[in-house]
């Protein structure tokens, strides 16, 4: 498909036949088996900016903006990678930060091979929110140590409101999200090849529609669970600022939800005409959309997730304890390798399904059945958090024999 193209009077001719043809075969006329047809783009004389259509000028719109907040995004992580002074946190808001080059290259790449194409890619943009979102939970609970036995006994402590049993729920309700999204990535993929997810339909008998309640209802869980956690401990959290990074991140995740949900069942409803066509309306505006809600955000992210209380100077003024020097490597390498280690999240997914056949037997989340948490491999604390560098909430010091 070029992006250019100039419209002549043949250009014109074509397209009168192409909308009469499109309106004497409704796209809902089809049989069972199979989906309605897109329709077919149609332009008149008077649809563009010059030569351009409406999609063409969004690609170059669309790169441009595009550009800003990937930019910003990836300043951001290269302080943090090259000032990574305290692992265990900035590594997940390396990942949380990515979430903004993530969005708005896959817009772009949307917005360019339209709608038969991004079908594929646009699910796998909320399966990388679902893992950016399990690490802004994982950075929540190292705030209250980046141990994970501490952790434990610091919720174990909270009898009066079963906090152990609390943070086990939270924990499996916010890792069953990355993997309902990959899951819901995949299906999109394989029935939109074989025909049957058609994402210009909201009929039952169709995937798309399966698929995005399935994705709605799974992200719905992760969110208010994380909500309900962060209210349990706003005290021992305001320090971090984590309202703001609430606020920052979840900001993201609700605006995408509420923006992909409506698209979804709004799309098949509004009618092209000539000039804006189907794959305006299903692909170009929702992504120009995300352009200008990542720029927004990602000026808000240089505050919510700066760098600076990470300074080596800065943290010692401000009494926070930190490794003696950097530990990213040359330009940020080992910090940029780090984030992209999946095997956090997986871990957490591990425990998450044990947790889960754990309440699934019965046991009381309460009690202690030796179940231990592991979304922190030995090598990753030994490595760069040793134990005189580890903080804790306010009011709490584990006895060191519980987890050494």
């Amino acid at each position: 498909m070029a992006l250019f193209h100039h419209h002549d009077a043949a250009s014109t001719t074509t397209a009168a036949a192409a909308a009469a043809s499109t309106s004497a075969a409704s796209p809902t006329s089809t049989s069972s088996s199979s989906c309605p047809a897109y329709p077919t783009p149609v332009y008149d004389a008077n649809s563009t900016a010059g030569t351009y259509t409406l999609q063409h000028l969004s690609v170059i719109v669309g790169g441009a903006c595009a550009l800003i907040p990937t930019l910003i995004s990836l300043i951001l992580i290269l302080f943090h990678a090259t000032h990574l002074s305290n692992r265990h946190e900035q590594v997940k808001i390396i990942r949380i930060t990515s979430v903004i080059a993530v969005f708005a290259i896959i817009a772009f790449v949307n917005i360019v091979i339209q709608v038969e194409g991004a079908v594929y890619l646009a699910p796998w943009m909320e399966a990388y929110e679902a893992i950016a979102l399990c690490s802004f939970f994982l950075l929540l609970c190292t705030y209250i140590s980046p141990d994970a036995e501490a952790q434990r006994e610091y919720f174990a402590a909270d009898r009066a409101s079963d906090g152990l049993a609390a943070y086990k729920k939270t924990w499996i309700a916010t890792f069953q999200y990355p993997v309902v999204a990959i899951l819901v990535a995949l299906f999109t993929d394989i029935t939109n090849g074989a025909g049957v997810f058609c994402i210009n339909s909201n009929k039952p008998r169709v995937a798309h529609i399966w698929l995005q309640i399935v994705r709605t209802l799974s992200v719905g869980t992760a969110v208010v669970a994380i909500l309900r956690f962060i209210s349990r401990l706003r005290t021992e959290l305001e320090h971090h600022h984590v309202f703001m990074k609430l606020f920052a991140f979840k900001g993201i995740v609700f605006v995408n939800t509420v923006q992909t949900t409506g698209f979804s069942f709004a799309v098949w409803h509004i009618t092209p005409g000539n000039k804006v066509s189907y794959n305006d309306i299903a692909t170009t505006l929702p992504n120009l959309l995300v352009f200008c809600e990542m720029m927004l955000f990602a000026v808000f992210f240089i505050f919510a997730y700066s760098f600076r209380p990470y300074v080596i100077r800065s943290s010692l003024e401000n009494g926070r304890p930190m490794a003696g020097k950097y530990q990213g490597g040359f330009l940020g390498v080992k910090a940029s390798v780090a984030a992209l280690n999946p095997s956090e999240i997986v871990m957490g997914i591990v425990q998450a399904v044990k947790l889960l056949i754990s309440k699934g037997l019965g046991n009381n989340g309460g009690e202690d059945h030796g179940e231990r948490l592991v979304h922190l491999p030995p090598k990753y604390g030994q490595q760069y958090a040793p134990p005189q560098e580890q903080h804790y909430a306010p009011g709490y010091a584990p006895a060191p024999q519980s987890y050494r």
